[in-house]
């Protein structure tokens, strides 16, 4: 029974069980189904609101839109939003027979849900490696699932960021499955191929990597089936070319379906040498992988702590995105098999001394493992973006950026405004990569050993990963600390009877437009965000990831009216359904001006205003 019980614990599900329990210490005071979400911050609301909007409406295609926002056009959509748009469909689905779902915060259960999955597929990384003990592969679940990076992700509130680290982790996974096999395996081989939509319908940036990488193996694949590889490889390589077909085309499909699909066309005049829409602003450094957080970044890593001269403070603004810092405790993991490494060398070279195990554990010659490797180096190298920056300093007359390249060539790559996100795979790898090199010194050393000292070697392996967890979780513990909540409902703070008044003043009306925008200050992104979604009308809060340049002056056009209480041009151009919206402290100016043929509400610090009747 005992020993039934411990393979339990040990199973990669109830490991990664564990350490989500851990990561969701951060959010005991709000945790799925408790009824509160996270204190709004300009992103959250935004990306909150827009999921409800969606939610109560009816089903339309195509089936992402989200008609409540950026009238008079049709660009509203879930997958523009930051709402992850696989989550918004399963819960708008839900809702619509569980009204419960329709106001469902479902962003804590997303991050929740990448800790569980990144520490599961590492677990089954390393088991494919050949990592073998089960304090290692522990430790391996523990420095991704619950990384320092996977932390910082999820403390900026920004959930379509963490979802990357289960997409790249269980894509390496397919990629090891798909390399160690020379033959057809179909239930495994669609499940592979489900990464790609899935990863269209979750985060694009994680799509674009996984594709870039796909395309980096398959290119080394079908090299060794040209030069003598044998069948094997020929076979590998056609289920990658049609990874490399079915992927993409099964991703445009999905992005089609929920309106995401054809791209935003890019401006012919646009180049990488020009800002690059976030090609030379949201990159990645050259040496992210092992710049350890500084204060700037919120919570400083432990050699941030302790003063470590070079930090993410050195880096230059807009490079957070590229953030990849691998954690103290693999970075230490690195930091002693490079000893052994040097030690082995000198010994090899010079002779005597005490016995060094040497580290003979490179990665075999085209091994599954190194082009999975390969291929998160080739994605690390495009999360540079287009311009090069070295400890945050940037070097634009360098010309040899692979990301330029390829936009310049395919101009709706230019749609990748951050590219630094990318990063986080060779993070990922190198972590992984860190702890089966530990694997293989410990056990030669154990092969080495005899007897009670073999014993002795398995208590030294226990102690290190023992004394790595420790400093893991000293590390992070500062990201433990409970996120303040708020109380999900009612969205923006209203009343009941001032949500019923706002619902009998919209009945009639076609749509609402507000002015200021959405990015007037926190308070007033609430209230209009709240407003607009109680109304259930069309309204004019243009939010998507990026505004599409024709659209910018009628936009602007329209905001300018709204707030000069140009009334009468908008009805003349949208119809007479319109209620107009702007702050209460802006109401005083017009009053006397339009009060003969508008009719106003007062709503909180909202001043509401329709057509008077006789008018209509």
């Amino acid at each position: 029974m005992a020993t039934r019980g411990m393979a339990v614990l040990k199973h990669p599900i109830a490991v990664a069980l564990g350490i989500a329990v851990l990561f969701s210490l951060r959010f005991v005071d709000g945790l799925p189904f408790s009824g509160f979400s996270k204190i709004f911050n300009q992103e959250t609301v935004a990306t909150l609101a827009s999921f409800l909007m969606f939610a109560q409406e009816p089903w339309s295609f195509p089936i992402g839109a989200i008609k409540g926002l950026a009238f008079p056009f049709t660009d509203g959509n879930i997958g523009n939003v930051g709402a992850i748009p696989l989550f918004a469909l399963i819960f708008k689905a839900l809702g619509k027979v569980f009204p419960y779902f329709q106001t469902f915060d479902y962003f804590v259960l997303v991050d929740i849900l990448s800790c569980f999955l990144t520490a599961y597929f590492a677990q089954k990384i390393l088991v494919a490696v050949g990592v073998r003990q089960f304090s290692l592969r522990f430790l391996g679940a523990l420095l991704t699932g619950a990384s320092f990076l996977v932390f910082t992700r999820s403390a900026w509130t920004q959930p379509f960021c963490i979802v990357a680290f289960p997409l790249f982790t269980a894509w390496i996974y397919a990629m090891l499955l798909t390399l160690q096999r020379g033959k057809w395996k179909p239930s495994q081989d669609i499940a592979i191929l489900s990464i790609y939509p899935i990863a269209a319908l979750v985060d694009n940036y994680s799509l674009f990597a996984i594709l870039l990488g796909t395309s980096v193996i398959l290119a080394r694949e079908l090299y060794e089936a040209g030069f003598g590889g044998g069948p094997e490889s020929r076979n590998r390589g056609l289920r990658l070319l049609l990874l490399c077909i079915f992927g993409p085309a099964l991703s445009v499909l999905a992005l089609y379906v929920i309106g995401m699909f054809p791209l935003p066309s890019v401006p012919q005049t646009f180049s990488s040498y020009d800002f690059g829409m976030g090609g030379r602003y949201h990159v990645a450094d050259l040496l992210s992988l092992i710049l350890p957080a500084g204060s700037e970044l919120g919570t400083p890593s432990l050699l941030g702590n302790f003063g470590f001269p070079f930090t993410t403070n050195l880096l230059a603004d807009g490079q957070y995105e590229g953030v990849a810092y691998i954690g103290t405790s693999a970075l230490l993991i690195w930091s002693l098999l490079a000893a052994i490494g040097l030690l082995s060398f000198l010994k090899d070279r010079f002779g005597g001394g005490t016995q060094i195990v040497s580290m003979k554990s490179r990665l075999a010659l085209y091994s599954p493992w190194k082009k999975a490797g390969l291929a998160s180096l080739c994605v690390f190298i495009f999360s540079l973006g287009y311009e090069l920056h070295i400890l945050g300093q940037a070097f634009p007359s360098f010309s040899g950026m692979p990301a330029a390249w390829i936009a310049d060539r395919f101009p709706a790559v230019y749609n990748i405004r951050a590219q630094g996100r990318l990063a986080s795979m060779l993070s990922l790898f190198l972590i992984l990569e860190g702890i089966r090199h530990l694997s293989v010194w410990c056990e030669a050393r154990s092969r080495q050993s005899q007897g009670d000292q073999s014993k002795r070697r398995g208590v030294m392996v226990v102690s290190i990963v023992i004394c790595l967890t420790a400093i893991h979780i000293a590390e992070v513990s500062p990201l433990l600390k409970p996120v303040p909540v708020q109380p999900l409902h009612p969205i923006g703070g209203w009343t009941t009877d001032e949500i019923a008044k706002i619902k009998r003043i919209s009945s009639g009306h076609d749509a609402i437009m507000i002015s200021p925008g959405w990015r007037e200050g926190l308070e007033w992104e609430v209230g209009i965000f709240s407003l607009a979604y109680h109304s259930g009308l069309r309204s004019n809060i243009y939010l998507i990831a990026r505004t599409l340049p024709e659209r910018d002056a009628r936009i602007a056009r329209d905001l300018d009216w709204i707030i000069k209480g140009e009334w009468d041009l908008l009805v003349e151009e949208y119809g007479e359904k319109i209620l107009f919206a702007i702050p209460l402290s802006r109401a005083e100016t017009l009053r006397s001006r339009v009060n003969n043929r508008y009719e106003e509400v007062q709503i909180g610090p909202i001043s509401l205003w329709t057509r008077r009747r006789e008018q209509n």
